[in-house]
């Protein structure tokens, strides 16, 4: 191999990460999980998974994680409260 064959392949492969890097990981490994769940759950005998609810669809995951991550964000950081930082706030 040429010392231009290597930069070309690595060119490409630079590339094809990058391209890769575009897709929506997150919801791709949420499908899988969803998916194996479903799968788990059609087996039977001894094999059988029993699930009681079916995942969310990753739209309706996807809004109620944001709307968790909000109200956490919302929420004072634990040992603080109101007084704690008033006080802290005179004593600066």
């Amino acid at each position: 191999m040429t010392r231009l064959d290597r930069r070309a392949a690595a060119v490409l492969l630079t590339l094809s990460l990058t391209a890769c890097a575009d897709t929506y990981w997150e919801r791709s490994l949420y499908e899988g999980l969803r998916q194996r769940a479903d799968n788990a759950a059609r087996q039977h005998g001894a094999r059988a998974v029993p699930q009681t609810t079916r995942l969310p669809e990753h739209g309706q995951y996807e809004r109620e994680r944001q709307r968790l991550l909000g109200a956490q964000a919302a929420r004072p950081a634990e040992g603080t409260d109101g007084a704690n930082a008033a006080a802290s706030a005179a004593a600066r």
